[in-house]
Order: structure tokens, then C-alpha cells, then sequence
């Protein structure tokens, strides 16, 4: 039998009070851990001990995206200087007192994302990074040629084509334009790609390849341009540094080379190797989820 029933009207109001403080106690939440990678793409990731509630939206003077998070409390201030990739800053603090607030400010219109799980709320924040840029993106082979076959039977133009795609979906997101020689299993000819590539009025062109050797050790990312082709030659070192950069793997330089593609495009143009297909550790690394999203950060970058 419930216990009110044996209590007095005053007492049973001092009892409902609390129970609903004890109540509102056990629904405060605190923030765990709070992680940011500062990229293109900004990352935050917050653990908190129950999932909040979640309120955001973007202002302006100065530009800013702004996340409410209820019934949290014990928040110390915290300020993370940024300044790289058009964000100022990320900062957040106790707003009040059952709200902790985040803000990333930026120097212009900034975008975001949030997924939450549980209790695990992560934030995606960038801009328009890339806005009037357009690139074409060639994967090379496909169809009926596969390109060299590699380690746990990898194909060439597998490979190649899931490069090319992660780095279409990333560079749009930062507001570029993507052309794609091939964007599904079809064989392409060459000089179709070319006349792709000379009517798309965009400032590169970069056709994406994996070596291939019967010594499965041999390893590393080389990138060829057109000899006499400032611009191409701009680009493939610029391509090649960042490759190395972000896989950290053997450069085996920027070289010239009278590859067809290459060599009849007009616009600044590259053909690179990004790695052997036939070394099992490089082609693991490579081929992955995360070696598609690192490759296509590079391209990104490349572009910037």
C-alpha cells in the first residue's frame, strides 16, 4: 500500500518534494570526455553519463553554431583556440545551471552534423572550404580491365573507384565540385576520359592508379605529371607531399611520364600511384574505410 496513503497533508507534500528532488538528482548528467580533431571536417565527440537532451542552431555577428545540452551540470569553462580550416575557436561552459552550452565560432557560415548514441553525442563542423573549386577525379581502369591484381585478390579497379568516390563525397561536403571519369564498374576509354576531363572547366585533373610488382615488398606512392607542364608539375608535388604526409609511406618522388591521359589533357594533370596493390601491409592500409577517408582528405588538401 503506498505510503502516502498513512501520512499527513502537509507531510505528504514534504514527501512528493523529496522524492522529486531525489528524483531530479539521479537525471543530472556530467560530461566524461571531451575529444576534438581539428581537420577539414571538425570533430567533437563528447561521453557524457546519461544521454542530455540536445538543442542546436547557427548565429551570426560572429559566425557560430551553438549546442544546448540539458540537465547537465559541473561544467569548468574551457577555450580551444583553433584558427585553421576557417574555425576561430571551440569553447563551452556551464551556460546554466542545468545547461552546458558549446559554441564553434568561424570566420563565415559554418555547417554541422550530429549523431548521438546512447550516450555519446558527435559533432561534425566545417565550411564551404572548397566552395568554387571543381576537380576532375579519373579511378582508373574498369569494366573489362581490371588493372593489376593484388593482394587477397584485390582488383585494380575496385580500389580505385572506392578512392575516387570517398574523395567526391568529402569534397563536395566542403562545397567543391566533382567530375568523375567513372563512377560505377564500366569501362572507360582513354581518350573519352580526356574529353571528359578538356570540357569541364575545372582546375585539375587527377587520375588515381595502384602499382603493382612480383616482389611483395616493394613499396610506396609515386605521382606523374607531363614534362614541360609547370601547372601539372605544381600539382603533382603538391599531391605527392601531401600523400606522403598522410600515410606516412616510402616517397618514391614526382617523375615524369607520357601516360596517354596526361598527356592530351589541357588543364593542370596527374596520374598517381598511391601505394602497391601487391604488398599486402600497404594495399590493408590503403583499401580500408579509414585509407579512403585519409585519401580523400589529401585530395581535399590538394585543392585548397
Amino acid at each position: 500500500m503506498p505510503l502516502e496513503l498513512f501520512l499527513s497533508p502537509s507531510l505528504k507534500l514534504l514527501h512528493i518534494l523529496l522524492v522529486e528532488t531525489i528524483k531530479g538528482e539521479k537525471r543530472m548528467i556530467t560530461l566524461k570526455s571531451f575529444i576534438t580533431e581539428i581537420e577539414l571536417v571538425t570533430k567533437i565527440n563528447l561521453v557524457f553519463s546519461q544521454k542530455p537532451a540536445l538543442k542546436s542552431f547557427a548565429l551570426d555577428n560572429p559566425f557560430r553554431v551553438v549546442f544546448d545540452f540539458s540537465k547537465v551540470q559541473g561544467i569548468s569553462p574551457k577555450e580551444i583556440p583553433v584558427n585553421k580550416y576557417k574555425i576561430r575557436e571551440i569553447r563551452f561552459a556551464q551556460y546554466q545551471p542545468e545547461v552546458m552550452r558549446l559554441v564553434v565560432e568561424g570566420e563565415e557560415v559554418l555547417f554541422y552534423e550530429v549523431k548521438s548514441s546512447q550516450n555519446t553525442v558527435s559533432i561534425e563542423v566545417w565550411a564551404n572550404l572548397l566552395k568554387g573549386r571543381k576537380i576532375v577525379l579519373d579511378a582508373g581502369h574498369g569494366g573489362k580491365d581490371p588493372g593489376a591484381l593484388g593482394a587477397f585478390g584485390l582488383k585494380e579497379k575496385d580500389v580505385t573507384l572506392k578512392l575516387v568516390l570517398a574523395g567526391k563525397v568529402l569534397i563536395e561536403k566542403l562545397g567543391g565540385e566533382v567530375v568523375l571519369t567513372r563512377d560505377k564498374d564500366v569501362f572507360i576509354p582513354l581518350p573519352q576520359r580526356v574529353k571528359i576531363a578538356n570540357s569541364s572547366n575545372a582546375q585539375a585533373f587527377i587520375s588515381v592508379h595502384l602499382n603493382a610488382a612480383d616482389d611483395s615488398t616493394a613499396n610506396g606512392i609515386e605521382t606523374y605529371y607531363k614534362d614541360h607542364r609547370e601547372d601539372s608539375q605544381k600539382l603533382a608535388q603538391a599531391l605527392q607531399q601531401s600523400l606522403i604526409r598522410e600515410f606516412d609511406l616510402k616517397d618514391r618522388g614526382v617523375k615524369t611520364a607520357t601516360f596517354y591521359v596526361i598527356k592530351n589533357i589541357r588543364l593542370p594533370a596527374v596520374l598517381t600511384e598511391v601505394g602497391f596493390i601487391t604488398n599486402p601491409q600497404e594495399i590493408k592500409l590503403i583499401e580500408s574505410p579509414a585509407g579512403a577517408a585519409r585519401f580523400a582528405r589529401v585530395l581535399a588538401k590538394t585543392l585548397l
